[in-house]
């Protein structure tokens, strides 16, 4: 049987933000997977570009670049989003928000050095919502295991924005994989008060519950996340595997070919 780990059960979720007309949008609810965590980005529109400098054509034309790339990411299509991102920080050096969204697509590409340089760009330019790439860095740092950098970034996103809910969810991933569960579970909890029908915080809470071995608590916690998303394939594995532990079988089997029934694949 392979550790859940393997599987991804443990949900990381990306930052995601609008600009509309110049005012600063807060998508809080993750509406796109990523193996199967969120996946988020940026969007943008070019009338309310960052820093807009007196050359107006190549600053809309960058802005363009910028959204003709978040549709090619949207198609899985990354290499021609990247080059597109490459072409609107070609025309304005400055575009925060390009640098961040590369920096996205580096990661879902398994590319962390080149991901990080890029947010570290991006908040070296002030992008206009600094939380969300402080997240989306510490999502590289937990994925190469750097997880006290992990920590600092959320800690630093959290400062800029204490409603942010994705931090809290992802900064309990860390701390549940240095196995200080008591933080996790706390983190959890907080990302569930600030957005009470995010299923994620409750896979992660039910997957914490486990290794403490208040098997009560995971299960009630899994059939939250499985109230909120039916469809959450991951979570009726997870509940498998612990109906696994408990000797129910029948509820194990059933779970597993739900979660197969879904599309997971373990």
């Amino acid at each position: 049987m392979k550790n859940f780990f393997e599987n991804k059960s443990l949900k990381i979720s990306l930052g995601a933000i609008s600009l509309i007309l110049g005012i600063l949008g807060v998508q809080n609810t993750p509406l796109v997977k990523y193996c199967p965590t969120v996946n988020a980005i940026f969007n943008f529109n070019w009338n309310s570009q960052q820093n807009m400098t007196s050359d107006v054509d190549k600053n809309i034309l960058a802005g363009q670049k910028l959204d003709t790339g978040l549709a090619f990411y949207n198609q899985g299509k990354y290499q021609e989003a990247i080059e597109l991102y490459n072409e609107a920080i070609k025309i304005n050096p400055n575009y925060a928000l390009a640098y961040n969204n590369r920096g996205i697509v580096y990661r879902d590409l398994k590319r962390p050095n080149e991901a990080i340089a890029d947010f570290n760009k991006s908040i070296e330019l002030k992008n206009p919502a600094l939380h969300f790439v402080y997240n989306n860095r510490g999502m590289v740092y937990t994925d190469v295991q750097n997880y006290e950098q992990a920590i600092s970034d959320y800690n630093r996103a959290i400062e800029i924005n204490p409603n942010f809910e994705n931090a809290y969810n992802n900064r309990g991933v860390v701390y549940f994989h240095l196995k200080n569960y008591e933080k996790a579970i706390s983190d959890y909890n907080k990302a569930i008060e600030l957005n009470p029908n995010w299923d994620y915080p409750y896979n992660n809470k039910g997957n914490t519950y486990k290794e403490l071995k208040n098997f009560d608590a995971a299960i009630s916690s899994y059939n939250k996340a499985i109230e909120i998303n039916p469809k959450y394939a991951e979570v009726y594995y997870n509940r498998g595997l612990l109906y696994q532990i408990l000797d129910e079988t029948e509820k194990a089997n059933a779970d597993f070919a739900k979660a197969k029934q879904l599309g997971f694949k373990n």
